[in-house]
């Protein structure tokens, strides 16, 4: 990463404007998600220039969830600045990353001035993996769809669809309950 790649990374602003997928719950999660107290504290205490580079996917669910708490770091942090690169369109960042085993999104990368990398944050906090897997169990359905060979992709995609929106809705709400701060946590972690 250089400066003028950096520069072609779309602001949030931007990535928000071209998705095509969730745009709205991303819109009202934006306007809804806000840190404590402590947590703006712990993100305006970081004062070296900082950038995070954000690999992902409008339809990702995961960056759905994260994205407006990194925003409200970004927003806390006086020097720290966010660009969201569209895994799809960036296949040499893909490739980047996968050369170092990450093959998830959202990939948040933290670099210094010199875009250096300090460090990522891939996915989602660990404590929501225990909550997806639960998820997955209570929801064995989901598995059958996916593997059902006589499905085709769009009738698979149909199927799923209303699951996926009731995932959506309770990840909403385990973000509130616990899991924004483990996301806080580990990306302040990172930050430091």
């Amino acid at each position: 990463m250089n400066a003028s790649r950096w520069k072609q990374g779309l602001t949030l602003p931007d990535f928000v404007a071209q998705m095509s997928v969730d745009q709205d719950i991303m819109m009202r999660r934006l306007e809804t998600v806000q840190l404590s107290e402590e947590e703006r504290a712990a993100a305006a205490a970081l004062q070296r220039p900082l950038r995070v580079l954000v690999m992902t996917e409008d339809w990702c669910t995961d960056c759905l969830m994260n994205l407006p708490i990194l925003a409200r770091l970004t927003e806390a942090a006086p020097a720290m600045e966010t660009r969201v690169f569209i895994r799809s369109r960036w296949p040499e960042l893909q490739a980047w990353f996968a050369a170092g085993g990450i093959a998830a999104i959202p990939v948040f990368a933290v670099l210094d001035e010199a875009f250096q990398l300090i460090g990522t944050w891939v996915e989602r906090p660990k404590a929501a993996n225990e909550r997806i897997k639960r998820w997955k169990e209570e929801h064995p359905e989901t598995q059958a769809i996916q593997q059902d060979a006589s499905l085709s992709k769009e009738k698979r995609k149909t199927r799923l669809a209303h699951i996926y929106t009731g995932l959506k809705i309770e990840m909403e709400t385990w973000y509130a309950e616990s899991l924004q701060a483990a996301t806080v946590q580990e990306i302040v972690d990172i930050l430091k």
